[in-house]
């Protein structure tokens, strides 16, 4: 705090202001050592501040507060308390005091609403007052100004009288009752300023940097002061010295509309000199945003956003950042939002974007328990997007795209027999069996992939954070990709059918039997059972011991449930399938039940391997070329530009001192890659490729470079 050089300053009562004006509880240790609890950090560190001036706060006894001066007890009764609310931005109580009888009227809040409720002063108390407002702001401090107000005991009756009056009633109570409070709250005195320094947690620049890097554009929403507001941009990194900032201050709806056509116009104009959106930022403050945020200006406002690095709103209240949100959502229904907060105020915020997260933190659990996701630092923010939201975005996505897929498998197989079976409605498969392989054989290895599979590293992720910007294309659910998957079950289908129709009519065989019905409908029903797996093993990113053992307990399970099926107690005891009764002895005896399936296979899934193989060689994506980077050892991003990757937990990342967080400096990474050899140079193209929007690399001397076997990664 700093107390201001001037007569009308009372330093005394600037101290009893900070430890009776509160909503502090004291907590006495066993070393009689007191401890304070607050549900704002701000608050308790105010109140410790004053215990270190010898101002101790040691309780409150029914509606008694207790306060040691310089080690002799002062009491004050409680009269009024009136609560800091996000629209009062402030907080008072009138106090007795026991000892002289005197009754005073304690505020402390924000300057923007205490200050015009100041008694009039000389200019050089206003210029002292500013002074040290703007000094300790562009520290990065948050300030609050410590008020108070002698009152008569007349005068406190007759408010009192009012005060309660208006709590009685039912229409208007609320407007009556402010107009009550600002009464009281009028011709106060100044003590003093505080300043509290709002501490950035570890980490922060690193993690904005990656998410930058990912492509997710920031905003910040704070209730801080524009000074203070500007002074975290730039210890963010989110501002830097060299770019244009635009602050948007303004009183009313004519003067926002017309400031925010100008910026736009400004900031297009030099869009088209050759500068990017890298270039610019914009800060505006609360009292314009009641403007900006009308029906008429909010798309404005979107639109000058989309045209800036980051926003930076400051004096922001909380019912603002909920409607911020709500206008992003608004002018483009196609982005997805996430709101990050760790307060009570950041709570509407939160619940209105599409993702909440909540930091529990010394600011309370409110957050924590209005939002989606839980974190304890900042810094897990980049973790929890770039490696967690990306991997669960892949694994549901494959999970979708395979039931599709191999719930098509069967019914392709019946849809062309279908054609042979004479109109008898004869299925190729037995529905036992079709049911188990619905809910048994097929399903539980996609359960576990869609729990485990990870296709890149934690640590290829988060020092390769571009390539989390194939998420935001939302490419891999595509209808291309979704009627490939079913081309994909239509093919293989035919293939499997018409395979074994020609097998079943060609007999008989060396014992002198043909393929019956009923084996070539056990068959088949192995056959998609090995199809399916197989194509799900080309598309399985990570094998782990638990994958790797249901996979294959599930591939093979045709040859251990084929027994138990036709055994005497489910065929003819439980009369499950009568026809199949003692059928596999004959079936297995029959070279052809074991050796069909392995051509059958090959020629199904040919297609998806060169499929596979054209796309990894000649298209590769920024993720394919990341695995392969990944399997020669190449992965963190210090094997490509010999630092530390941004969101690796290091601040001297190029990338990130300079603020860039984006692709811009091609050349420079191209000319890194060279040295990393063929790996990373496909690397460097993907970059690239990926900085303007595309997820595909495409053929260049290197890519079309032909390998004797290939990679499926």
């Amino acid at each position: 705090g700093k107390i201001l050089d001037s007569d009308s300053f009372n330093p005394i009562q600037f101290f009893r202001i900070l430890s009776i004006c509160h909503s502090v509880l004291p907590e006495v240790g066993r070393d009689g050592d007191i401890a304070y609890n607050a549900s704002s950090p701000d608050e308790a560190a105010l109140v410790d501040a004053a215990k270190q001036a010898d101002f101790v706060f040691k309780g409150l006894k029914s509606d008694t507060v207790i306060v040691t001066v310089f080690g002799r007890d002062e009491e004050w009764t409680v009269l009024e308390t009136v609560d800091f609310s996000s629209a009062r931005k402030r907080m008072s109580v009138v106090v007795r005091s026991n000892d002289t009888g005197k009754i005073y009227i304690m505020c402390k809040g924000a300057d923007s609403v205490l200050i015009p409720r100041l008694i009039p002063t000389s200019s050089t108390e206003v210029t002292a007052r500013s002074a040290t407002l703007d000094e300790l702001s562009g520290c990065g401090l948050r300030t609050l100004l410590l008020t108070y107000r002698e009152i008569t005991e007349e005068f406190y009756a007759e408010w009192g009288h009012k005060h309660r009056q208006a709590n009685t009633l039912v229409e208007g109570r609320e407007e009556v009752l402010d107009e009550s409070v600002s009464l009281l709250e009028s011709e106060l005195c100044l003590a003093g300023i505080t300043g509290i320094e709002d501490k950035l947690q570890d980490g922060v620049p690193e993690t904005i940097a990656a998410l930058e890097l990912a492509g997710v554009k920031v905003w910040v929403l704070t209730g801080d002061k524009q000074e203070t507001a500007i002074n975290i941009g730039l210890s963010c990194n989110l501002l830097t010295e060299e770019m244009k900032i635009t602050i948007i201050n303004e009183d009313d709806f004519e003067s926002t509309e017309a400031r925010l056509d100008a910026s736009i116009g400004n900031l297009s104009a030099y869009r088209a000199m050759g500068k990017t959106e890298r270039d610019f930022a914009v800060v505006i403050d609360g009292s314009t945003l009641v403007f900006a945020l009308e029906e008429k200006l909010k798309k404005k406002l979107a639109l000058l956003g989309s045209m800036c690095r980051t926003v930076i709103a400051c004096r922001v209240s909380p019912k603002q950042k909920t409607l911020v949100v709500q206008a992003v959502r608004d002018c483009d229904p196609s982005c997805v939002s996430m709101a990050v907060g760790d307060g009570a105020n950041d709570v509407g915020m939160i619940q209105a974007a599409h993702v909440g997260v909540g930091i529990a933190g010394l600011e309370g659990m409110e957050a924590k328990l209005a939002s989606d996701f839980a974190i304890t630092k900042f810094k897990h923010l980049g973790r929890l997007m770039l490696v967690h939201g990306r991997w669960n975005y892949r694994r549901i996505v494959k999970v979708i795209l395979y039931v599709i897929y191999k719930s098509a498998l069967p019914v392709m197989c019946e849809f062309f027999n279908s054609f042979f079976n004479g109109g008898t409605g004869q299925p190729s498969l037995d529905p036992w069996l079709w049911a188990l392989y619905n809910v048994f054989t097929s399903s539980v290895p996609i359960i576990f992939v869609g729990a485990l599979d990870q296709d890149l590293t934690p640590l290829t992720v988060t020092s390769f954070p571009e390539v989390y910007r194939l998420n935001k294309l939302m490419n891999a659910l595509r209808f291309r990709v979704f009627l490939t998957w079913l081309a994909t079950a239509a093919f293989q289908g035919g293939v499997i059918f018409f395979c074994y129709h020609a097998i079943s009519i060609a007999g008989p065989y060396a014992n002198g039997k043909t393929l019956d019905l009923w084996c070539a409908n056990f068959v088949t029903f192995a056959t998609v059972n090995y199809m399916a797996h197989s194509q799900l093993y080309l598309y399985v990113m990570n094998w782990d011991y638990i994958t790797m053992t249901l996979w294959a307990l599930s591939f093979v399970s045709p040859l251990y449930f084929y027994p138990i099926f036709s055994s005497e107690l489910f065929a003819i005891t439980l009369q499950l399938a009568p026809q199949v009764y003692n059928g596999f002895p004959d079936l297995f005896s029959q070279a052809i039940a074991w050796l069909a399936p392995i051509p059958v296979v090959i020629l199904g899934i040919t297609p998806t391997l060169i499929g596979k193989y054209i796309q990894l060689q000649y298209f590769p994506s920024i993720r394919d070329l990341l695995r392969e980077a990944q399997l020669g050892g190449f992965d963190h991003r210090s094997a490509v530009f010999g630092e530390v990757a941004p969101g690796a937990g290091a601040s001297e990342d190029p990338l990130v001192k300079s603020g860039v967080g984006s692709l811009a400096d091609v050349s420079e990474i191209s000319r890194r890659l060279s040295s990393t050899g063929q790996a990373m140079d496909r690397v460097g193209s993907g970059l690239e490729r990926v900085g303007s929007g595309s997820d595909r690399v495409g053929a260049s001397p290197v890519v079309s470079r032909k390998r004797s076997m290939p990679q499926f990664l």
